[in-house]
C-alpha cells in the first residue's frame, strides 16, 4: 500500500495536526511551567497544560465545531459517549516536562460512534509529529514538506516499557506497579520506564519492543498512542488478548506476536493477582 500524501489524510486528520503545529510553540517556550499545582499525591499540572488544552480545543472547535471534545485538565464539553469527539491529553509526561525532562507527548484522538478513527501525537521532546487513520496505517508527519513517512514497528526489539504508578491504589489500579515488579523479577526483557504514553509512539516507530499501561478510567492517555503502534503493525491487546477498545483495563502493545504472547502470560497473572479481592475498580 502506497502511503497518502498529506492531502489525502481526513480533514480531521490535518486539522490535529494543525493543532499540534499551534502548541508547539508554547510547549517550548514553557509558558506557565511555573505555575504548578497537585491534583492528587504525585500527580501535577502546570499552566502549560491547561494552555496547551485550551489552544488545541479552540483550533479544533474552529475546524470541527461538531466534534465533541474530553480533555485531561477539566475541558470536558461532551460526555465520553457522544458519537463524535476527541480525546486530548495535552501533556502526558508533565513530571517530566516540569522537571525539563524531554520525555512528553501531545496526544490527540478522534473516536466516532465508540471507536478509535483517528490520533496525531506530538513527541515533545524531539518535536517530531505522527498520524494514524484507522486501516489506513501510521506515519511520520514533515509538517514543512507536508510529507507522510509510513511507520513500521520492529519484531526483533526486545525492550519493554513498564509504567508503575506512584499514586498506588487496589485491586485493578494496583496492575502497572505489581507488573512493573515483576516484570523486572524476571528479568526476561531490558525494561524502561519513561513515565509516558510517549512510549506508545516508540512502539509504532521500532524504538521499542513493548510496552505495558493500567488503562481503566485512563483511556484518554493512551488512545492516540495506541491507535499508532496497531497501525504501525503492533499487536494491542486487553489483559485476555482481545482486541483494546476504550473501555479495557489493560493496554498490552507489542511489536511482534512472540514477545506479546510472552508479555501477555505475565500480564494475565499479575491481573488476576490484584482483582482477586473483588476489588478491581478501586
Amino acid at each position: 500500500m502506497q502511503p497518502p500524501s498529506f492531502v489525502d489524510l481526513r480533514s480531521e486528520s490535518r486539522s490535529a495536526l494543525a493543532a499540534l503545529q499551534a502548541v508547539l510553540p508554547l510547549i517550548h517556550a514553557r509558558r506557565g511551567v511555573d505555575d504548578v499545582r497537585e491534583k492528587a499525591p504525585n500527580d501535577i499540572v502546570t499552566g502549560t497544560d491547561v494552555l496547551v488544552q485550551s489552544t488545541l480545543q479552540q483550533v479544533l472547535h474552529e475546524r470541527h465545531p461538531e466534534v465533541g471534545f474530553v480533555g485531561e485538565e477539566s475541558g470536558l464539553d461532551a460526555p465520553s459517549s457522544a458519537p463524535r469527539h476527541w480525546l486530548v491529553d495535552p501533556i502526558c509526561g508533565t513530571a517530566n516536562y516540569a522537571a525539563g525532562i524531554p520525555l512528553f507527548a501531545t496526544n490527540v484522538a478522534l473516536v466516532e460512534d465508540g471507536r478509535l478513527s483517528l490520533s496525531a501525537v506530538l513527541d515533545g521532546g524531539s518535536r517530531n509529529m505522527y498520524v494514524a487513520e484507522s486501516g489506513r496505517g501510521a506515519w511520520h508527519v514533515d509538517p514543512e514538506q507536508s510529507g507522510l513517512t509510513r511507520l513500521s514497528v520492529d519484531p526483533a526489539n526486545r525492550l519493554v516499557s513498564i509504567d508503575p504508578d506512584p499514586q498506588a491504589g487496589h485491586g485493578a489500579r494496583s496492575f502497572s506497579t505489581a507488573f512493573a515488579v515483576e516484570a523486572l523479577r524476571r528479568r526476561s526483557w531490558d525494561v524502561r520506564a519513561l513515565s509516558t504514553t510517549l512510549a506508545l509512539v516508540y512502539v509504532a516507530t521500532g524504538q521499542l519492543g513493548a510496552a505495558v499501561y493500567r488503562t481503566l478510567g485512563t483511556a484518554l492517555h493512551v488512545a492516540a498512542g495506541v491507535l499508532l503502534a496497531r497501525q504501525a503493525g503492533g499487536f494491542v491487546t486487553d489483559q485476555d488478548g482481545m482486541d483494546w477498545t476504550l473501555d479495557s483495563p489493560v493496554c498490552v502493545a507489542a511489536s511482534s506476536q512472540a514477545l506479546h504472547a510472552e508479555l501477555l502470560a505475565v500480564v494475565e497473572g499479575v491481573y488476576a493477582a490484584t482483582t482477586a479481592t473483588g476489588t478491581a475498580g478501586t
